[in-house]
Protein backbone atom coordinates (compact mmCIF):
# COMPACT_ATOMS: atom_id res chain seq x y z
CA UNK A 1 0.00 0.00 0.00
CA UNK A 2 1.54 3.28 -1.07
CA UNK A 3 0.10 6.65 -0.06
CA UNK A 4 -3.07 5.01 1.27
CA UNK A 5 -3.90 3.45 -2.10
CA UNK A 6 -4.43 -0.23 -2.69
CA UNK A 7 -2.41 -1.61 -5.56
CA UNK A 8 -3.26 -5.07 -6.84
CA UNK A 9 -1.72 -6.74 -9.86
CA UNK A 10 -4.80 -8.64 -11.07
CA UNK A 11 -2.87 -10.42 -13.81
CA UNK A 12 -0.37 -11.76 -11.28
CA UNK A 13 -3.17 -12.77 -8.90
CA UNK A 14 -4.89 -14.66 -11.74
CA UNK A 15 -1.65 -16.54 -12.48
CA UNK A 16 -1.20 -17.40 -8.80
CA UNK A 17 -4.78 -18.65 -8.54
CA UNK A 18 -4.35 -20.79 -11.66
CA UNK A 19 -1.14 -22.26 -10.21
CA UNK A 20 -2.91 -22.96 -6.92
CA UNK A 21 -5.77 -24.71 -8.73
CA UNK A 22 -3.36 -26.85 -10.76
CA UNK A 23 -1.39 -27.74 -7.62
CA UNK A 24 -4.57 -28.73 -5.80
CA UNK A 25 -5.61 -31.00 -8.66
CA UNK A 26 -2.18 -32.61 -8.82
CA UNK A 27 -2.08 -33.12 -5.05
CA UNK A 28 -5.54 -34.65 -5.04
CA UNK A 29 -4.78 -37.13 -7.81
CA UNK A 30 -1.40 -38.02 -6.28
CA UNK A 31 -2.79 -38.76 -2.86
CA UNK A 32 -5.64 -40.82 -4.29
CA UNK A 33 -3.43 -42.97 -6.49
CA UNK A 34 -0.36 -43.30 -4.27
CA UNK A 35 -2.07 -45.05 -1.40
CA UNK A 36 -4.05 -47.42 -3.62
CA UNK A 37 -1.18 -48.31 -5.93
CA UNK A 38 1.30 -48.80 -3.11
CA UNK A 39 -1.07 -50.99 -1.16
CA UNK A 40 -1.84 -53.03 -4.29
CA UNK A 41 1.88 -53.63 -4.88
CA UNK A 42 2.32 -54.88 -1.33
CA UNK A 43 -0.45 -57.46 -1.68
CA UNK A 44 1.90 -59.92 -3.43
CA UNK A 45 4.46 -59.89 -0.60
CA UNK A 46 4.17 -62.29 2.30
CA UNK A 47 5.99 -60.65 5.19
CA UNK A 48 5.27 -58.87 8.42
CA UNK A 49 6.58 -55.63 6.95
CA UNK A 50 4.29 -55.84 3.93
CA UNK A 51 1.24 -56.54 6.05
CA UNK A 52 2.09 -53.71 8.49
CA UNK A 53 2.80 -51.31 5.63
CA UNK A 54 -0.46 -52.30 3.94
CA UNK A 55 -2.31 -51.79 7.22
CA UNK A 56 -0.67 -48.39 7.62
CA UNK A 57 -1.68 -47.38 4.11
CA UNK A 58 -5.22 -48.59 4.75
CA UNK A 59 -5.35 -46.45 7.89
CA UNK A 60 -4.09 -43.42 5.99
CA UNK A 61 -7.56 -42.22 5.37
CA UNK A 62 -8.23 -39.09 3.42
CA UNK A 63 -8.89 -37.02 6.56
CA UNK A 64 -5.75 -34.90 6.32
CA UNK A 65 -5.98 -34.63 2.57
CA UNK A 66 -9.63 -33.64 2.76
CA UNK A 67 -9.00 -31.01 5.42
CA UNK A 68 -6.08 -29.56 3.48
CA UNK A 69 -7.97 -29.57 0.19
CA UNK A 70 -11.00 -27.96 1.86
CA UNK A 71 -8.79 -25.16 3.17
CA UNK A 72 -7.05 -24.73 -0.18
CA UNK A 73 -10.40 -24.73 -1.98
CA UNK A 74 -11.64 -22.04 0.39
CA UNK A 75 -8.45 -20.02 -0.13
CA UNK A 76 -8.83 -20.34 -3.90
CA UNK A 77 -12.48 -19.28 -3.76
CA UNK A 78 -11.61 -16.23 -1.64
CA UNK A 79 -8.83 -15.31 -4.07
CA UNK A 80 -11.19 -15.68 -7.02
CA UNK A 81 -13.73 -13.48 -5.24
CA UNK A 82 -11.13 -10.80 -4.57
CA UNK A 83 -9.97 -10.94 -8.17
CA UNK A 84 -13.51 -10.69 -9.55
CA UNK A 85 -14.47 -7.81 -7.26
CA UNK A 86 -11.28 -5.89 -8.03
CA UNK A 87 -11.76 -6.39 -11.78
CA UNK A 88 -15.38 -5.25 -11.52
CA UNK A 89 -14.34 -2.20 -9.51
CA UNK A 90 -11.55 -1.41 -11.97
CA UNK A 91 -13.97 -1.66 -14.89
CA UNK A 92 -16.53 0.57 -13.13
CA UNK A 93 -13.88 3.18 -12.33
CA UNK A 94 -12.55 3.05 -15.89
CA UNK A 95 -16.01 3.58 -17.32
CA UNK A 96 -16.66 6.45 -14.91
CA UNK A 97 -13.37 8.08 -15.90
CA UNK A 98 -14.10 7.69 -19.59
CA UNK A 99 -17.58 9.14 -19.09
CA UNK A 100 -16.11 12.15 -17.26
CA UNK A 101 -13.69 12.98 -20.10
CA UNK A 102 -16.37 13.44 -22.72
Amino acid sequence: MANGKIQLDTSRLAIILNNLKASMEEFESYTMTFRTQTRDQLDDFQSDFASKASELLTNMRDDVKSDLLDKLTNLHACGESILTKMQEQDEALSQAMQGGKR
